[in-house]
């Protein structure tokens, strides 16, 4: 998970889950590290919660709204690359600055926006499959997929941020194909 909501701690969501060498390191949102003995429970654990992170993010974040807004960055940032033109054109260098200033907002605010969407809706996509398909073991984690036709690599909570959404929607057809499901 790469990004949160408002009110949530960073410092308490995680971001990512690394295994190896006996131990579980959780890397958070604000970078902070965290060290646990590996254990199948402490793993298990720590995946529940990056599932329920992702769930309730999912569910307090609205698509629409980010959609919208960045719908409006595209607009202002429209407006303020014609008021570039019109001041060069003019030779008004007072506006120059302001309007170059707020350009580049937008585009920072756009590719935010294009971000956040693209996380959504591969995560959106990712439950929805592993929903669809079953792949949900007697405590609720979400199984571990390998593939080896489709993903290189495993394909679970702790991996997907290592995938696009482009690569979750082209093993989703894959996983369609092979398992002969209708349409996510």
């Amino acid at each position: 998970m790469n990004f949160s909501y408002n009110g949530v701690d960073p410092s308490k969501t995680i971001k990512r889950l690394y295994k190896g060498d006996g131990k579980l390191i959780v890397e958070h949102l604000d970078g902070s590290l965290e060290e646990f003995f590996y254990s199948i429970s402490n793993e298990e654990t720590l995946e529940n919660i990056m599932i329920a992170q992702a769930l309730k993010r999912d569910k307090n974040m609205n698509l629409s709204k980010i959609k919208l807004k960045n719908s409006l960055d595209i607009i202002l940032s429209s407006v303020c690359l014609s008021v570039v033109a019109l001041s060069a054109q003019k030779k008004r260098e007072d506006l120059l600055p302001v309007s170059i200033g707020a350009l580049l907002f937008s585009f920072h605010n756009i590719k935010d926006n294009i971000e956040k969407i693209r996380e959504l809706k591969k995560y959106k996509l990712f439950f929805k499959l592993f929903e669809d398909l079953g792949f949900i073991n007697k405590s609720g984690i979400l199984k571990c997929v390998e593939f080896d036709s489709i993903c290189q690599k495993p394909f679970d909570i702790t991996t997907l941020d290592d995938y696009t959404y482009g690569d979750v929607k082209a093993i989703n057809k894959e996983l369609i194909k092979k398992k002969n499901l209708t349409k996510i």
